[in-house]
Order: structure tokens, then sequence, then C-alpha cells
């Protein structure tokens, strides 16, 4: 996982590491639609109807970070009237409209165990790609 590359140093043989590793949240999301339970889902869902929609994911903190460690929370395109982001009850993101795909710090945020929250509502919800968390060094 681990990449190389020469820095621009005086020094010719000195060389930077760095390491980026990916986490999809694609599975598995609890789903209510409307107020009831629909049950669990994978993503993306780009058509889920008529809103309000609310996506649960529960992920542990990742092993092994240090102080100086990044974790970006990356959204996908998310369709909706209204779309609310939490962590951890936090409200982290929120869009009127289209939720263009965006990313954003969130080490500090971050507990043993977490939960991310999307929130939709409007008349035809869907989200069209994968949540990602990427840490880097």
């Amino acid at each position: 996982m681990g990449r190389s590359v020469a820095s621009n140093s005086t020094q010719p043989f000195k060389w930077l590491s760095f390491s980026m590793h990916t986490i999809r949240l694609r599975s598995v999301w609890n789903l209510e639609q409307n107020g009831a339970d629909v049950g669990r889902v994978n993503l993306p869902l780009s058509n889920l109807g008529a809103g309000p929609v609310v996506l649960r994911r529960s992920f542990n903190r990742p092993t092994g970070l240090s102080d100086s460690t990044s974790i970006r929370l990356s959204l996908p395109e998310m369709i909706a009237d209204r779309v609310c982001v939490e962590l951890n009850e936090q409200l982290i993101s929120k869009a009127d409209g289209l939720h263009a795909p965006s990313d954003q710090e969130i080490a500090s945020l971050l507990q043993q165990s977490n939960q991310l929250v999307l929130r939709m509502e409007g008349e035809n919800c869907g989200i069209n790609g994968e949540v990602v968390l990427q840490i880097s060094e």
C-alpha cells in the first residue's frame, strides 16, 4: 500500500514514503423510509423514491492511527430536496437540493464506535455512489 516518490532535494537517493488506505462503507446500511424500518441495504441506491429517507451505518475507529493521520469522509452525489449528514449525532454537512460529491476531515470527530447518518427529504431521493473513508499519513 505504501508508495515512494523521489523528493526534490539535493540528496540524490532520498525517498519520501506515504500511504493511503481506503475503507468503502458500501454495506450494510440500515434504511428507514417515511418513518418505517425497511431493512438492510447496500450502496449505491440511485432511486429510493419519496422521503424522508434515513440511512445509518455503524463502523469502528480504524486502528494503528497516529496523531498526524488524516481521515477524510468522501460522500458521493446525493439527490434530494434536503440532505443532512451526521457523524455521532453531530451535523457535518447539509445541502438544499443536490448534495455534490464532497470530502472532509473527520479524524477529530471519530470515537471508538461511530455512527454515520444520511438524511434525505424530497420526492425522489437517491445516493449515486459509495461512501468512503480515506486514511493517510
